[in-house]
């Protein structure tokens, strides 16, 4: 980071290690650190392997880095986001049942479950889901991700005075970053005056309609002083699940930052095809067959960091060939997708984002 008296949140530099720190929560931990430390030159702080006690296991995974190991200014949490062959993440994300929220509206229970705040096991004499906090970290939710989370943040906050924190995950992650904003906003909203931003990248949608009026309250997005940055790319299944109809009732809040498959970056008030309707079944094997043709020869053209392995290409290869369009869908949902939007997108994501004080 630069000495700038500023920090605007829509500068790509906030975007590219948003992005950077999504994807590489997937990893390891001796590769976590490796690449913070030694390639980033900034500070890993720690891993977390947290509790979900519907699970009865350690599911939900996040990892802090700051800046500068001393005297940060940027403290990043970053969520991990669906494993491809971790089954209770999918059990995670497939659960569209609703827990009501007094203080934001309806919230997606498997969500919460993941964030330790919940378990649909617990049920009270009247049958509603049992939903509760537990900032003393006692009982069963001990080590669940939001009061682990929420601790080390205060913590990190009190040690580096002039920081600001970016909340950030992919798909999964990405959920999981909102609602953990969400809860802070409900249980400690003066942590909040030191948020930068929350970046996005195909992220599913979290809440009904009064959490997305809540949500948008709180981060002031209807006077365009954005925090939020929603980013979806191309026909990306994930962001347009769980369906925003009148059987679901799920809803997006703030803009929607769209690249497209050229990586052209338009700023719309939702995402295009917003329920991934077949209507639109040509159009999308027709962008699956030119993301996979420009897979092959971007990294000539933009340089060899953009080259794709492997088995990236061979998922592009499924999305063309399969008879469906769930496969494009999840091929257009791969981390390299939202890499290389950020990478080769604008300077400036939201040219009209106040600018915050350091």
């Amino acid at each position: 980071m630069n000495g700038s008296k500023t920090m605007n949140p829509g500068d790509r530099f906030f975007a590219d290690i948003s992005v950077l720190a999504s994807t590489i929560v997937y990893e390891n931990p001796l590769v976590i650190r490796e690449r913070v430390n030694h390639h980033w030159k900034m500070h890993f702080v720690e891993l977390f392997e947290c509790w979900n006690d519907y699970l009865k296991k350690k599911s939900t995974q996040a990892f802090i880095l700051c800046d500068k190991e001393k005297d940060a200014k940027l403290i990043v949490i970053a969520f991990r986001g669906t494993q491809p062959f971790e089954s209770d993440d999918y059990i995670t994300d497939v659960d569209f049942s609703w827990y009501d929220y007094p203080q934001m509206g309806k919230v997606h229970f498997g969500f919460l479950e993941a964030l330790g705040l919940a378990n649909r096991s617990n049920r009270s004499n009247d049958k509603k889901f049992s939903c509760h906090l537990d900032p003393d970290n006692q009982g069963h939710s001990i080590g669940g991700a939001y009061n682990v989370l929420h601790k080390k943040l205060k913590e990190l906050l009190e040690a580096h005075k002039n920081a600001k924190f970016i909340v950030t995950g992919h798909s999964l992650g990405g959920a999981l970053a909102v609602l953990f904003t969400a809860m802070l906003f409900v249980n400690d909203e003066k942590l909040l005056e030191n948020l930068l931003a929350i970046y996005t990248f195909g992220q599913p949608r979290v809440g009904d309609k009064t959490f997305a009026d809540f949500m948008n309250r709180k981060l002031n997005l209807n006077q365009d002083l954005s925090r939020y940055f929603r980013i979806v790319y191309s026909n990306d299944l994930i962001p347009r699940i769980p369906f925003e109809d009148v059987i679901f009732m799920y809803k997006d809040f703030g803009a929607c930052l769209y690249y497209n498959s050229f990586y052209s970056l338009k700023k719309l008030a939702e995402t295009p095809n917003r329920n991934f309707s077949p209507v639109f079944f040509i159009q999308i094997k027709i962008v699956a067959l030119w993301e996979l043709l420009q897979c092959l020869v971007l990294h000539y053209r933009e340089g060899k960091e953009f080259k794709e392995t492997k088995v990236s290409i061979f998922c592009r290869i499924l999305g063309v060939l399969s008879p469906g369009i769930l496969i494009p869908g999840l091929s257009a949902h791969s981390p390299v997708n939202y890499i290389n939007a950020v990478g080769l997108g604008p300077a400036i994501l939201n040219p009209n984002l106040a600018r915050l004080e350091n």
